[in-house]
C-alpha cells in the first residue's frame, strides 16, 4: 500500500517537471526578416513612412495556463520587423498602421500544435484622410514533437510561428501597396 502511493507520488512529480510552467511567446522569435523582394526601395512612397501606432490586444500568460503573446512582445515583433524591411518610420508621419491581435487559437494539447493567429491591420494615409488598407490576417503554423518534447514549449514555438507568418503576410500585403 505504503510503496502504490509513493509510485503514485513519483509518477504525478514526473508528469508536473515534464509539463513544466508555461512560458510567453518571445518577440525575437516573432520578428520577420523580409527577403529583398519585398522590403521597402528607398524611391517608394511607404519607404520609412509608417508610423507604428501601439498594438491593441495580445495577453499576458499565466505560468499555470497556456503560453499567450502579449502586446508588448506582439508590438517589438512587428516593429523591429517594419524596419528590417525599410517601412517603419520613428515618428508621425505620411501613414499609420494599426494592429489589432483579435484571437490566437490554440490547441488544449497534442503532439502536433497549431495555432491559428487573427490580426487587424489598418494602414492610414493622414494626409489624405483616407483608409488604405484594413484586412483581417489569419496565419496558421503547426509546431511537432520534433521541434519540441514538451507540451507546453510546442505551443510557445506554435504562438510564436504564427505570429511571425502572420507579420510576414502584412510585410507581403505593404510590398503589394507600395507598388500600387
Amino acid at each position: 500500500m505504503k510503496f502504490k502511493r509513493i509510485k503514485t507520488y513519483v509518477s504525478l512529480a514526473a508528469v508536473l517537471y515534464l509539463s513544466g510552467c508555461a512560458s510567453p511567446a518571445e518577440y525575437k522569435n516573432m520578428v520577420y526578416m523580409a527577403p529583398q523582394c519585398v522590403k521597402a526601395e528607398p524611391s517608394s512612397k511607404l519607404h520609412h513612412a509608417i508610423f507604428l501606432n501601439p498594438v491593441q490586444g495580445g495577453k499576458d500568460t499565466n505560468p499555470l495556463w497556456t503560453s499567450q503573446v502579449s502586446a508588448e512582445d506582439f508590438q517589438k515583433a512587428l516593429e523591429i520587423s517594419l524596419q528590417e524591411s525599410g517601412y517603419l518610420s520613428k515618428d508621425k508621419s505620411m501613414y499609420v498602421l494599426t494592429a489589432n491581435l483579435k484571437n490566437l487559437k490554440q490547441p488544449f494539447f497534442g503532439f502536433d500544435m497549431t495555432v491559428t493567429s487573427s490580426v487587424n491591420y489598418g494602414v492610414d494615409d493622414v494626409k489624405k484622410d483616407k483608409k488604405i488598407l484594413n484586412e483581417d490576417l489569419n496565419a496558421e503554423f503547426t509546431a511537432t514533437v520534433s521541434d519540441a518534447f514538451v507540451g507546453i514549449a510546442r505551443l510557445r514555438l506554435a504562438n510564436e510561428g504564427s505570429i511571425k507568418e502572420n507579420i510576414r503576410m502584412l510585410i507581403e500585403k505593404l510590398a503589394q501597396l507600395n507598388t500600387k
